[in-house]
């Protein structure tokens, strides 16, 4: 299973971000790792530099063998929660 985490230029991607986000997804399917072949994880905050209560943006887009992508999309104040 191939896991890549994007940033938009409003989020840091730093390594360590990237490799804390890898951990997470990979023991969350880790039981479904022989089904699914790619997992795209794109992080982003929408409105910059301004405070909002849901401004950081989420979406996680799983490729599994043999079925149409599934993908999922979630918002919150942080980039952690999101």
């Amino acid at each position: 299973m191939q896991i890549n985490i994007n940033t938009n230029n409003h989020v840091e991607g730093s390594q360590r971000m990237k490799d804390y986000f890898k951990g997470i997804v990979a023991d969350s399917l880790k039981r479904f790792e022989d089904k699914v072949t790619r997992v795209e994880v794109h992080v982003g905050d929408e409105n910059s530099h301004k405070e909002g209560d849901t401004d950081k943006k989420c979406t996680i887009e799983a490729r599994i063998a043999g079925m149409q992508p599934v993908a999922v999309t979630n918002h919150s104040n942080t980039v952690e929660k999101a």
